[in-house]
C-alpha cells in the first residue's frame, strides 16, 4: 500500500490540506496563551483555625489534634502537615495529582464539622479551610507608598479603588496583600476599671451590643415596601469613646482611649538607594491556565489609570513582573528556532546541491510546528519555554522524514524514470521505513508522559508537544513532500556546478567507509566487545555525574531570609530591620528592593541593575551577605529568585530540608539538636538552621488552688482574665464605609511591658469585692515553644542547610545522609524532603526512565518487523550515545538536571533512526534474495548519505540550545549538549556497530547465513558494482 499515492495524484486536493492547516494553526497560534512554564501543582486545602491566647502545646492538644482525627479521613491525602503557633494552627493536606479537588473540598467540609464538638467552645470562629495551589505564586509586586499617607490610610485607597478592579481583570485568580489595615484598638486601663469597678466582660459585652448589626425587615403599605434601618450606634472614634458601660455612667473614655490604627506590628518597606518608605504591597496570582503576558498589559493599563485618580502623593511602583522575563526569555528562544531553521536549510542545501530538494525539504519544517499549534491549542497548553524548546529541538529531526524520502526519490530517479514515477515508487519503498521511524521515536516518550511528581509535571507539555511534531512531519513527509517532488524536482534537468562537487565528496567518503566497514566485518568481535566496554563505561560514569536539578539563572532578583529571636522586641526588631535596609542601599549594584518585617522573621527581595551595569548575581549576594552578617546576632540565608523555584520557602532559610520524626516532641528535639551540632562542624555545609525554637520567652502563672477556691473564682475565670488583658483578640466588627474595621482590645503600655504587669489585674467576687491577681498567683519566667510540627499526626522537626560554594549537591546530600545514620538515635527516623529528596534519586530514576523507553521502543519495533532480534540490531547504538552525551557533561563541567535527563531520552529515540534506515533496506535487500552480508553492505553505503544529514541536521538543530542566547540559557543548556555529543560520539561506532550485531545475528540465528569469515567484498569501492545484479535492484525498487 501507498500512502503518498493519493497525495500525488490529486495536487489540488494536498494544496487544499496544507493552506488548511497554515490558517487554522496560524489563528490558534495568536490565541495560544503566553506564560513561562506550564502549570506546576500540586492539589492543597489549608485549614486553620484560631484560639486567641492559647500556648502551642493547649492548640496542639485542643485544636490540632482533633482536627487531624477527623481529616485523615479525607480519601486521596498524599502528606498531612501542621503547625500549632500561639493562638492559631495552620493544617496542610496536600493530595494525589489524580484526586478530584471538588470531592476533596466537600470531604474537608464533613470532617471539619465532624470536628466542632470535640473544639474548646471558647474559640470565636470555627475552622476555616482554603483551597490552594502550591504553583500558585505572584506574578506581579505592586508597592502602594506616600510620603504623607499612614500604611492604614494606604489601605483603604486600596480597597476602594485598587483591590476592586484588580480582582476583577481576566485571569487574575488572587490578590494578596501585605501591610495591616485599618482597625480600632480600645486601649484600657486597669487600674481606672478597679476604680470605677468595671470589668472585662463588661467592656467587651458593651462593644458587642453597640456594634452589631442585624437584618430588620421591612414594612409593606398600600403603595410600597419600606426596608428597616438602625439609625444611630458607633459611627466615629468620639461616639466610641462616650459609650455607657453596661448599666453604669462610666463611659469607655473614664477606663482608657480609643484608637485608629494599624492591627497588626509588621513593617513593611519599599527601599531604595535615596529613601525608605512605608509600603503597602500586592502580589497578584493568576488563575491556573491565565495568560501571564495578557494579565500583566491589564494590570499595567489599570495601575495607570488609577494612579490619575489618587492623590498626588501616592505612588505606584512595580517592583517585579514575570512577564517581563516570559518576553525576553521567549524571544531569546525564538531566535534560537530562527537560527537552526537557518543551519538546517543551510545544511541541507550543501548535502543535496540543488536548491529545489533543499526548499522541498525545508516546507516540512515550518508546516510541522504550525500543525503543532493546532493541537497545543486544542489541548489548552500555553506557548512557554518549554513548549517552545520543544519546537526549538523538533527543528532538528521533524526534516529527517523529509531527508530520507526526498534523497529516495532522487535515487530512485537515477534509475531513469520520471519524477513522477520516481516519486510513486519511491515513497511507497520508503513508507515503512518512515512510519517505524516516527512510530519508533514516539515511543520514547511515552514513559515520560507517565512520569510522577513535579518532573513529569514540568515535561508533560513538552512531550507531548514534541509527539505531535513529529507525528505532524511524518504526515507531511509522506503526503506534501512526495507531491512537490513529482511537480517540481523535474524543472531543471542536469546536475548543478554544485551538486556535481557535493556528489564527488560524496563518493569519496563513500569509498572511506566501504573500506573501513570491510575492516569491522573483518573483526567483528572487537567491535562487539567495544560496545560492550562502551555500554558498562556509560553506567559507570553516568552514575559519577554531580546533580542539579534546576541550573541557576541569573534574573537580577534575590531573596534574602533573616531569622529574628523569639520574643524580640518591636523595637528591636524595626531597628535591625533599618541596618540590614542600610546595607542594601549602600550598594550601588541593587536598583530597589522590598524589606518585609515579619515579626519574627526578615525578608528582603531585591532587584539588581541589567547585567551590562553590574557583577554576576552571585558574587553580589555574596558581599551583601558578608556585610549583613557583620552585624552581631545576625545570620542571613540568599537565594536568587529564578523562574522554577524549588523549596521556595519566606520563613524558612537553607536550600534543602531534612526532616526528622518520632512518637515524642522531646525525643525528636534531642535528636535534631545533636544533628545540628554535627553539621555545623561539618565543613560542606555553609548553613544549617533547626526549626526546633524552644528560645521563645513564656511566663508561667502558678495558681494556689486553696486561695482560688477561697474566693469562690474557677479557673476558667482566671484564664479568661488573662485572655481579655493580654489575647490582643478581635471583639467586635464595625461599618465604616464599604468596610468592616476589626475592633481588639489591649491594656496601656505600662501595664504589658513588665513582669509585674499581671499584678495590676484584678478579679471581682459575686459581692462586688474585686480582689487582685497576685493575691493568689505566681508567676515565672522560662523559654518555651514558639511551635509544634506534626507530619502524618507524628511529631517531627526539620533541619534546613546548604551546602558550601563548591560542594557538588548529591555528594553534600549523601554526605547528610551518611553522618544522620550514624547521629540519629534509633527511637527516631529521618529522610530528606523537598529538592533534596528529589536529588537524591535523580540519576537512578534517569537511568530508570531511559530503561523503561529502551524496553518500550524493542516492543513497538519488534511489533513492526515481527522479529525478537532487529530491535536488538537497531538500539545497538544506545550505549555509544549515552557514552557521548555523559563525556560532553563532564567536558563541560555541566551536572545532571531535569533537562539534561530529557535530553538523554531524545538522545536514544534520535540515534535509533540510523539502525531502522540500515536494518529495513537490508531486510528488503535480504527478502528479495540477496545474502546477509552483501545486503547489510549495500544498506551501509546507500543509507550513507541520508545517515548522515539527519544526524548533522539533528546536532545543528540543538546547537542554539547549546551555546545558550540570553537569560534562560543556563537552565537549558545540557539538553543541547546532551544531544551534540551523543549523537556525535554516537554516528561514528554506529555505522560500524549495527551492522556488525546485525550480521552476528543473522551467523547465530540463521542456517542460512554464511559465516564472516566467507565474504568475498571487492577491494574497492564503486557503487554500481556493489548492487549483486540489475535485477536484484529493480526488484527493490519495485518492491
Amino acid at each position: 500500500m501507498n500512502l503518498s499515492a493519493p497525495f500525488i495524484r490529486r495536487p489540488v486536493m494536498t494544496t487544499f490540506v496544507m493552506l488548511a492547516i497554515i490558517v487554522v494553526g496560524y489563528i490558534a497560534f495568536l490565541r495560544l496563551p503566553v506564560n513561562d512554564l506550564p502549570t506546576l501543582e500540586y492539589p492543597e486545602i489549608h485549614v486553620s483555625a484560631e484560639y486567641v491566647g492559647a500556648s502551642p502545646e493547649i492548640i496542639l492538644s485542643q485544636v490540632t489534634k482533633p482536627l487531624e482525627r477527623e481529616l485523615a479521613h479525607v480519601k486521596g491525602v498524599k502528606e498531612m502537615t501542621s503547625t500549632s503557633y500561639e493562638g492559631r494552627t495552620s493544617i496542610t493536606l496536600t493530595f494525589d495529582l489524580s484526586k478530584d479537588m471538588k470531592e476533596a473540598v466537600n470531604e474537608v467540609q464533613v470532617a471539619l464539622k465532624d470536628a466542632e464538638g470535640g473544639l474548646p467552645k471558647e474559640m470565636d470562629e470555627k475552622p476555616s479551610y482554603e483551597m490552594h495551589q502550591k504553583s500558585r505564586e505572584a506574578i506581579m509586586w505592586v508597592v502602594v507608598t506616600s510620603d504623607q499617607a499612614k500604611v492604614e490610610d494606604l489601605h483603604g485607597y486600596a480597597e476602594a479603588y485598587l483591590l476592586p478592579r484588580l480582582r476583577s481583570l481576566e485571569g487574575i485568580a488572587h490578590v494578596r496583600v501585605l501591610g495591616s489595615e485599618k482597625s480600632i484598638k480600645l486601649i484600657l486601663n486597669p487600674e481606672l476599671m478597679v476604680a470605677r469597678k468595671i470589668g472585662f466582660n463588661e467592656v467587651i459585652d458593651t462593644v458587642k451590643g453597640m456594634t452589631t448589626q442585624m437584618p430588620l425587615g421591612s414594612i409593606q403599605t398600600n403603595s410600597r415596601r419600606l426596608s428597616l434601618e438602625w439609625e444611630g450606634g458607633v459611627k466615629d472614634l468620639k461616639s466610641f469613646e462616650n459609650l455607657k458601660i453596661g448599666k453604669t455612667g462610666v463611659r469607655i473614655k473614664d477606663i482608657g482611649r480609643v484608637e485608629e490604627k494599624a492591627n497588626f506590628e509588621e513593617e513593611f518597606h519599599f527601599v531604595r538607594p535615596d529613601k525608605v518608605s512605608q509600603a503597602l504591597i500586592f502580589g497578584i496570582e493568576k488563575i491556573r491556565n491565565g495568560n501571564t503576558v495578557a494579565i500583566s498589559k491589564s494590570v499595567r493599563e489599570v495601575l495607570k489609570r488609577i494612579e490619575k485618580e489618587l492623590p498626588a502623593s501616592i505612588k505606584i511602583n512595580l517592583i517585579f513582573d514575570k512577564a517581563v522575563w516570559i518576553k525576553e526569555s521567549l524571544v531569546d528562544v525564538e531566535w534560537s528556532l530562527v537560527f537552526a531553521f537557518v543551519l538546517v536549510v543551510v545544511v541541507i542545501y550543501f548535502s543535496l546541491g540543488r536548491i529545489g530538494e533543499a526548499i522541498i525539504i525545508s516546507v516540512a519544517l515550518p508546516l510541522s510546528l504550525i500543525g503543532t499549534f493546532i493541537f497545543m491549542y486544542l489541548a489548552g497548553f500555553s506557548l512557554d519555554l518549554l513548549s517552545l524548546l520543544a519546537l526549538t529541538l523538533s527543528v532538528g529531526f521533524v526534516v529527517d522524514d523529509s531527508i530520507v524520502v526526498v534523497e529516495n526519490i532522487v535515487r530512485t530517479r537515477e534509475k531513469g524514470i520520471s519524477y513522477y514515477e520516481a516519486s510513486l515508487r519511491g515513497s511507497k519503498q520508503i513508507c515503512f521505513t518512515i512510519f517505524s521511524m516516527t512510530l519508533s521515536l514516539v515511543a520514547v516518550f511515552i514513559p515520560l508522559l507517565f512520569m510522577p511528581g513535579i518532573n513529569g509535571r514540568l515535561f508533560w507539555e513538552f512531550s507531548i508537544t514534541l509527539v505531535v511534531a513529529i507525528i505532524i512531519s511524518g504526515f507531511i513527509s509522506l503526503t506534501l513532500v512526495p507531491m512537490l517532488c513529482s511537480r517540481f524536482l523535474g524543472i531543471k534537468n542536469g546536475s548543478t556546478r554544485l551538486q556535481k562537487k557535493i556528489d564527488r565528496i560524496n563518493e569519496r567518503f563513500l569509498e572511506m567507509y566501504g573500506k573501513s566497514l570491510r575492516f569491522s566485518f573483518r573483526y567483528a568481535k572487537s567491535i562487539i566487545l567495544i560496545a560492550i566496554v562502551a555500554g558498562g563505561g556509560s553506567l559507570f560514569l553516568f552514575s559519577k555525574l554531580s546533580v542539579n536539578l534546576i541550573p541557576e539563572e541569573d534574573r537580577g532578583f534575590f531573596i534574602g531570609f533573616v531569622d529574628l529571636p523569639s520574643g524580640m522586641l518591636v523595637s528591636e526588631a524595626n531597628e535591625r530591620q533599618s541596618k540590614l535596609e542600610g546595607v542594601l542601599q549602600k550598594n550601588s549594584y541593587i536598583e530597589k528592593a522590598l524589606s518585609l518585617n515579619f515579626k519574627n522573621y526578615l525578608v528582603f527581595f531585591a532587584q539588581l541593575k541589567s547585567k551590562s551595569e553590574r557583577p554576576e548575581l552571585r558574587k553580589i549576594m555574596k558581599e551583601v551577605q558578608k556585610q549583613m552578617n557583620a552585624m552581631p546576632g545576625v545570620e542571613v540565608f540568599m537565594r536568587p529568585y529564578q523562574l522554577i523555584n524549588l523549596d521556595m520557602s519566606f520563613n524558612e532559610g537553607g536550600q534543602y530540608e531534612y526532616i526528622v520524626r518520632g512518637l515524642h516532641f522531646e525525643e525528636v528535639n534531642r535528636a535534631v539538636e545533636k544533628l545540628v551540632k554535627v553539621l555545623e562542624a561539618e565543613s560542606e555545609f555553609s548553613f544549617v538552621q533547626s526549626s526546633v525554637k524552644n528560645d521563645t520567652p513564656i511566663l508561667v502563672m502558678n495558681i494556689n488552688e486553696e486561695f482560688v477556691q477561697k474566693f469562690g473564682f474557677s479557673k476558667k475565670e482566671i484564664q479568661q482574665l488573662l485572655q481579655d488583658a493580654y489575647g490582643q483578640g478581635v471583639i467586635a466588627r464595625i461599618q465604616k464605609g464599604i468596610n468592616r474595621e476589626k475592633i481588639y482590645m489591649e491594656l496601656e503600655t505600662e501595664f504589658q511591658n513588665s513582669l509585674e504587669a499581671p499584678s495590676k489585674l484584678y478579679l471581682s467576687t459575686e459581692g462586688g469585692q474585686f480582689i487582685p491577681l497576685k493575691a493568689f498567683a505566681q508567676w515565672e519566667e522560662k523559654l518555651g515553644k514558639g511551635h509544634l510540627k506534626l507530619l502524618n499526626q507524628l511529631p517531627q522537626a526539620m533541619v534546613r542547610f546548604s551546602l558550601a560554594e563548591k560542594v557538588d549537591p548529591k555528594k553534600g546530600i549523601m554526605r547528610l545522609e551518611e553522618i544522620a545514620a550514624r547521629t540519629l538515635p534509633g527511637n527516631v527516623s529521618g529522610e530528606l524532603g523537598g529538592s533534596a529528596k528529589m536529588i537524591s534519586k535523580t540519576l537512578r530514576d534517569v537511568m530508570v526512565l531511559l530503561l523503561i523507553a529502551a524496553v518500550v521502543m524493542y516492543l513497538v519495533l519488534g511489533i513492526l518487523y515481527e522479529s525478537f532480534i532487529h530491535p536488538l540490531t537497531i538500539l545497538s547504538s544506545i550505549p555509544f550515545a549515552t557514552l557521548g552525551g555523559v563525556l560532553i557533561l563532564f567536558l563541560f563541567q555541566e551536572p545532571i538536571s531535569i533537562f539534561s535527563a530529557v535530553g538523554f531520552l531524545l538522545l536514544i529515540g534520535i540515534v535509533k533512526k540510523n539502525g531502522i534506515m540500515m536494518i529495513d533496506f537490508a531486510v528488503e535487500a535480504q527478502s528479495s534474495g540477496m545474502k546477509a552480508e552483501a545486503a547489510m553492505y549495500e544498506a551501509c553505503l546507500q543509507r550513507f548519505r541520508p545517515i548522515m544529514m539527519t544526524t548533522l541536521v539533528a546536532i545543528l538543530g540543538a546547537v542554539p540550545i547549546a551555546i545558550g542566547f540570553g537569560d534562560v540559557a543556563e537552565m537549558r543548556r545540557g539538553l543541547g549538549l546532551v544531544i551534540i555529543g551523543g549523537l556525535g560520539f554516537a554516528q561514528f561506532f554506529t555505522l560500524y556497530v549495527t551492522p556488525v550485531i546485525y550480521l552476528t545475528f543473522e551467523k547465530l540465528f540463521s542456517f542460512k547465513t554464511k559465516s564472516l569469515s566467507q565474504m568475498a567484498l571487492p577491494d574497492t569501492v564503486d557503487i554500481e558494482k556493489v548492487l549483486v545484479t540489475e535485477r536484484v535492484e529493480t526488484d527493490l525498487v519495485q518492491n
